[in-house]
């Protein structure tokens, strides 16, 4: 739940959220792929899931509450093998609209 604070800034400060087991995971395709496997539940961002709600694979709870957005950063070392790839990348993720 690597997002988790987003949806806690969001949310009123009283509530309390406590889970019996939490899963520390590196990145979003991990806690996606959990999720999938029917783990838990998860903030994740919705273009990255959009084609999972879409198709039922998953379902977005509390939809009302509106989360922060942010921006992503894609940063690589200088001389990287696959820089071309990378801008390629780039160049796909600033076309995904972000609402």
């Amino acid at each position: 739940m690597p997002l988790f604070r987003y949806f806690l800034d969001a949310r009123a400060p009283d509530e309390v959220w406590a889970f019996d087991r939490v899963q520390l995971l590196g990145g979003i395709a991990g806690v996606r792929a959990r999720v999938l496997e029917g783990a838990g539940v998860a903030v994740l961002p919705l273009y990255y899931v959009r084609r999972d709600v879409a198709q039922g694979r998953l379902k977005r709870l509390l939809p009302a509450t509106k989360l922060p957005s942010d921006w992503f950063r894609l940063s690589w070392r200088s001389g990287q093998p696959r820089e071309d790839e990378l801008r390629q990348l780039a160049s796909e993720l600033a076309q995904i609209p972000l609402r």
